[in-house]
């Protein structure tokens, strides 16, 4: 969710005044879109996201369900990452609320539409699945890996408060393929695998990115493509990130140090991962 980076900001800062004149009025915005939006249902009562849309990615329908009238499209349903993104607004805005004592008259709604989004699937495989449908099956040659947002740059996803689904999210990142190994997937693979305290799959992506895949032109500019074609600067400004969940997660209340460091880093130190920080 984009409105995400504004609201990180009053967490490091502590600057309630940001949240409540800046950050809240764009995150109720957003959550009266979805009271617009949700109107279709799923059978158990939660809401359907329709249309909803995995950036780029189209589900496979099998030849059954084609021959009944149902067509691949990008424009599908329930996918895992819009589901999460708007978990992710109803949770943030209930819990700042809440700590902040405002806003006491618009909890009970944001409760209540938080309680009628959907699970999460996970497929024959053991894959979290990037489309919340039984009909919509996985199409793991793809460069995005949009519904593993719950993992990273999202919290919700983790070993300790959804373990079932994290071990889940694992599995769709082993089975993930490259398609036509941008630049801007092989670092989020990067960053989900740090997240999964995964270090030997960050490395894989690092040496194929910097290394294998001659993905950096002379100007240290980075490309989308393999063998420098297509500059583009998505690695160069996803990098910085990458280095920082390898070395330290953190969420409210909890720091953890090295929770993906390489074995190849024996030594070396970083700066300025605190700065803007209220401690």
């Amino acid at each position: 969710m984009l409105v995400m980076p504004f609201y990180e900001w009053y967490q490091i800062s502590g600057d309630d005044e940001f949240f409540i004149n800046r950050v809240l009025p764009i995150m109720k915005e957003i959550s009266l879109f979805y009271e617009d939006f949700l109107t279709e249902y799923n059978d158990d009562g939660t809401f359907m996201f329709i249309p909803s849309y995995s950036p780029e990615n189209t589900p496979k329908i099998s030849s059954e369900l084609q021959n009944k009238g149902w067509q691949p499209s990008q424009a599908s349903i329930n996918a895992t990452m819009d589901v999460a993104a708007a978990k992710e607004l109803y949770t943030t805005l209930i819990a700042t609320c809440q700590e902040l004592g405002i806003e006491q008259e618009n909890i009970p709604k944001w409760t209540e539409m938080l309680s009628k989004m959907p699970d999460y699937l996970i497929n024959e495989e053991g894959a979290l699945k990037e489309w919340i449908h039984p009909n919509l099956d996985d199409e793991y040659n793809h460069r995005h890996i949009s519904h593993l947002y719950p993992v990273w740059p999202g919290h919700e996803v983790n070993p300790e408060e959804t373990p079932e689904w994290f071990e889940a999210s694992k599995v769709a990142l082993e089975m993930r393929g490259r398609e036509n190994y941008s630049a801007h997937g092989v670092v989020h693979c990067a960053l989900v695998a740090a997240r999964q305290k995964n270090a030997e799959r960050v490395v894989d992506n690092l040496k194929l990115l910097l290394q294998d895949g001659n993905y950096v032109h002379s100007s240290l500019v980075t490309s989308h493509n393999p063998n420098r074609d297509i500059y583009n600067v998505d690695a160069n400004c996803s990098l910085p990130t990458l280095v920082i969940e390898m070395l330290a997660y953190t969420t409210p209340g909890l720091i953890e140090l090295l929770p993906a460091l390489p074995s190849e880093i024996s030594k070396g130190q970083i700066t300025g991962i605190r700065r803007g920080a209220k401690l």
